[in-house]
């Protein structure tokens, strides 16, 4: 089973790569023609001339287009993901929307840190995000609490926020494809793990999720180097992010947050 889920991620592995050779080579540079093409229009222009508004935000699109393709190129590259692509892709995340709700996230990191292979990584990262993205857009949470847990046998996170939850009937109707749901259940079926969505009115929503390490790991064993991951947290602030050691509890934070019994605990910040 798992040498059949591996010979599935190495096809799409090659897939992605193709994909990425053309989107640098094809879209990426028409795109940068185009812009380069706009602003010398631009410039040749009178500064009352009416057009220039509107060649000025054809410019700005043409860029935010460039930005979003470099990045797409980055998820595709084939380099194993670490836990500081997962902080800075939260990170980035997280700083999009928290200047408008006054949302505060935090991540926590824990156990020995592993590579993990790019397509299975990358399904695990998105369903990371995409539920981190639902509980700013729906939950009206103050608080989003993000747990990366690394263990022997498998790789989990967990997202928890303090916002108004649903009722077991909404929570049903999202299941059935809304707010991105479906898309994690299928991700987290190519991964063979398993994914957990519980939620009650007024107590906020926890997403869990958990992968087999066979598959998601991108070698089989830790290395030699790899550290044994003290417990970080980094609190997303709306200018940055701030790592803080866990033996000092972070500002308005509770400083009971290291784990017990061996198993990883979310925060109570």
């Amino acid at each position: 089973m798992t040498s059949r889920v591996r010979e599935r991620f190495e096809e799409r592995l090659k897939e992605r790569t193709r994909i990425a050779q053309e989107l640098h080579d094809n879209l990426i540079q028409d795109v940068m023609g185009i812009s380069l093409q706009i602003e010398v229009s631009d410039e040749l222009l009178p500064a009352d001339f009416p057009a220039k508004q509107h060649l000025g935000r054809a410019l700005r699109l043409c860029k935010s287009a460039l930005d979003e393709g470099r990045r797409a190129l980055n998820d595709l590259r084939s380099a194993p993901l670490t836990a500081d692509d997962f902080v800075k892709s939260f990170s980035q995340l997280s700083e999009q929307f928290a200047g408008h709700s006054g949302t505060r996230v935090d991540v926590v990191v824990e156990g020995r840190e592993r590579s993990l292979s790019v397509v299975a990584g990358n399904d695990f990262l998105q369903i990371g995000r995409q539920a981190i993205m639902n509980a700013f857009q729906h939950s009206r949470a103050k608080k989003i609490h993000v747990l990366l847990s690394y263990g022997q046998q498998d790789l989990q996170i967990r997202v928890k926020d303090n916002g108004c939850g649903m009722t077991e009937e909404k929570l049903n109707l999202r299941r059935s494809g809304h707010y991105g749901i479906a898309g994690m259940q299928e991700r987290a079926e190519r991964l063979g793990g398993t994914l957990s969505i519980r939620s009650r009115v007024g107590e906020g929503t926890e997403v869990n999720l958990s992968a087999p390490g066979s598959i998601v790991y991108h070698d089989d064993v830790p290395s030699s180097g790899s550290r044994l991951a003290d417990r970080w947290h980094l609190l997303i602030l709306k200018f940055g992010h701030q790592r803080i050691k866990a033996n000092s509890a972070p500002p308005g934070t509770s400083a009971d947050s290291r784990p017990q019994s061996g198993k990883p605990h979310g925060t109570n910040s």
